[in-house]
């Protein structure tokens, strides 16, 4: 079972300001298969799942209700992925995004956005964009293949499995990897822990 923990800006926890801190109440948030469900039950549930995404139902992307029948369509199929774009959602990012604001302009350092990375978390900065960006270039390393092996990319996405490793490609992550890895995260940032800004949303 998926747990989610709601986030609302507070003053102190165990002695640490963090903006962000409510106490944890766990609430369910993905109903995994009651303790009668047999294992072919599960399984005929989870086909069903990644067949409608298959057959052109998005996987809405809401912080909640992400499944890894789901994942598995978005990442290995080609599914189409939606943000959710309720109002609850959009001012509870709005909230996060506020509270990070509000400790900037009072100048207090936040990690990754006034301060450094690692090591560097002792030097400040204003420049809170150029930092963002500078992180950004420091993950821009890496080998990138030189080629796609033929029907890699398909007219048809629906007909198209995406591997789970590529021989040819062995110096770089597969596909699948990648859009599992930031459906995932996707799915994390939605919640409005980290006040991240969504940007043409």
């Amino acid at each position: 079972m998926i747990m989610a923990v709601d986030a609302a800006p507070s003053s102190t926890t165990n002695g640490h300001t963090n903006g962000f801190h409510k106490p944890a109440v766990a609430t369910p948030s993905y109903s995994t298969p009651s303790t009668s469900a047999t294992m072919l039950e599960t399984f005929i549930t989870s086909q069903d799942t990644l067949q409608s995404h298959k057959s052109g139902k998005p996987v809405v992307v809401d912080g909640q209700n992400l499944t890894i029948p789901s994942v598995v369509a978005a990442a290995r199929h080609g599914a189409r992925v939606a943000l959710d774009d309720s109002h609850a959602i959009k001012s509870r990012m709005a909230k996060a995004e506020n509270a990070i604001e509000d400790k900037l302009r009072t100048g207090k350092s936040v990690y990754g956005i006034s301060t450094g990375f690692g090591g560097s978390a002792d030097t400040r900065t204003s420049q809170h964009l150029a930092l963002g960006k500078a992180l950004l270039q420091h993950q821009h390393s890496g080998i990138l293949p030189s080629f796609t092996h033929p029907g890699h990319v398909a007219e048809d996405k629906s007909e198209v499995t995406l591997p789970l490793s590529d021989p040819l490609n062995t110096l770089s992550m597969p596909e699948s990897w990648v859009r599992a890895a930031m459906l995932i995260r996707m799915n994390s940032l939605i919640r409005g822990h980290s006040g991240h800004q969504c940007i043409g949303w």
